[in-house]
Formats: C-alpha cells, structure tokens, sequence
C-alpha cells in the first residue's frame, strides 16, 4: 500500500477515525471505505443525524415501554383469578355442580389407580380414554390436586392414609 495516498478527495487516510468498531477517515467522518469526503459539513451533518436518530430511538422505546406497561397493568388485573384458580370467576359460576361431583370423583379414582402398579397395565390400555376435557373435569382437578404452598397439605395426606 502506498502511504499518505488521499482517494475520493479525502484529506485524511483510511483508518485514522474510529467509531463504534468501524474504521474510518478523519476528514468527513465516513465510515465507508470508498465514500467521496464530504468534508467538515458532512462530519457535522452525520453527528446531528446520529443524535437525532438517538432522541428518535430513546422516544419510540419510552413509548413502547409505556404500552407494555399499561397491557401488563390491563392483563394482570384481569388475570389474578384465572393465574390464582385456572379459570374466571364468571367460568367457575356457571359450572353444574353435579357435574363437578362426578368429575371429582373420577379424579379421585384416576389418582388411586395411579398409585398401583403400573407394570400390570397393558400397552394400550390408555388408548381407550377420551382426550376430551371439560371445564367440570379441570375444576375437579384442580380441586384434588396438593398445593405445595397449602400449610393443610401434610396434615391432609396423613389423614388420607388412614
């Protein structure tokens, strides 16, 4: 390479400006290997394009932040019941209680056949079932199942084993 070469009207070499890791030239400030120099203008031009895209970004991220703040506000007021019981308290409400009885039931028969042994099922025994799940069936589970977090938790499964 030959030394102190100017190209494109350049007053300064390539590499003697460096920028967020690019090399550039010190004359205009371009970061493009072979760009035409722009000059002192164009070095003032690009730092007050580089700053206003900089006000650009910093609004539309408060803006976006602002938005997901009030659908995250939106979502978890509406969310606290489902996240607490899995369902709305209107979907609880119109739920037959006959139903939820019946499902409880076979909940709990599901969770004592469970415990057996399982070596004795043949292979295909599960096929058989229904896939279908109604909001009965879900209640019913949810009411069976043990909540890590319930302090009642040990003293009901002591008391189940009787």
């Amino acid at each position: 390479y030959d030394e102190d070469v100017y190209q494109f009207n350049h007053t300064a070499v390539w590499g003697s400006f460096w920028e967020d890791g690019q090399w550039g030239y010190a004359c205009c400030h371009q970061t493009v290997r072979n760009a035409y120099c722009t000059g002192s203008k164009g070095a003032e031009v690009a730092k007050r394009m580089k700053e206003e895209m900089a006000s650009r970004v910093a609004n539309a991220r408060s803006e976006l932040e602002k938005r997901n703040h009030e659908r995250l506000k939106e979502a978890a007021a509406e969310s606290v019941q489902k996240a607490k019981h899995g369902a709305t308290e209107e979907e609880l409400n119109n739920l037959d209680p006959s139903k939820v009885a019946k499902a409880r039931l076979e909940e709990r028969k599901r969770n004592q056949s469970a415990t057996l042994d399982d070596r004795k099922r043949k292979f295909n025994s599960l096929k058989g079932e229904d896939d279908t799940v109604t909001e009965e069936m879900m209640e019913a589970f949810r009411m069976e199942r043990n909540h890590a977090d319930d302090p009642m938790a040990a003293f009901m499964s002591k008391k189940a084993k009787r």
